[in-house]
């Protein structure tokens, strides 16, 4: 499982089946960004060991680019301030401007042709020991 940040173009996630780009719809207001790798990675884990639809890869990558989109708006401390309750009213909200396409066979190969440069194997190994998942 390979995840590569775009910055402003958004997230891809790809695995040896499936791949997606996700991204936000709408101009974003960046107050800073501190912590948004950290709130996207959290926010993916979060939801991925949370569901379980037939869709699960795409929805917990859509959650995790409001995560992170929040993030970058209202920063750390002012996303401490809300309760868990608003907290994901607003990622429920912020995500209605996410949108999450699929990649072809050959995006997804071009994807994971990057993986040394995009996350060095001890991520990896975090990553699939924290998801329990054979990579």
């Amino acid at each position: 499982m390979i995840m590569v940040s775009l910055g402003k173009d958004g997230v891809i996630l790809s695995t040896s089946t499936e791949a997606y780009h996700a991204f936000f719809e709408k101009e974003v207001d960046v107050q800073t960004t501190i912590g948004a790798g950290d709130a996207l990675m959290a926010g993916f884990i979060h939801y991925l060991n949370r569901g379980e639809s037939p869709h699960l890869l795409a929805e917990a990558l859509g959650n995790a680019v409001s995560i992170a989109t929040l993030m970058i708006q209202l920063g750390a401390s002012d996303m401490e301030k809300l309760s868990h309750y608003e907290l994901e009213k607003q990622i429920m909200a912020s995500k209605q401007a996410i949108t999450v396409l699929p990649l072809s066979k050959k995006q997804r190969q071009q994807v994971v042709s990057i993986r040394p440069l995009a996350m060095p194997p001890f991520c990896v190994n975090m990553v699939n020991a924290s998801l329990d998942v054979n990579l």
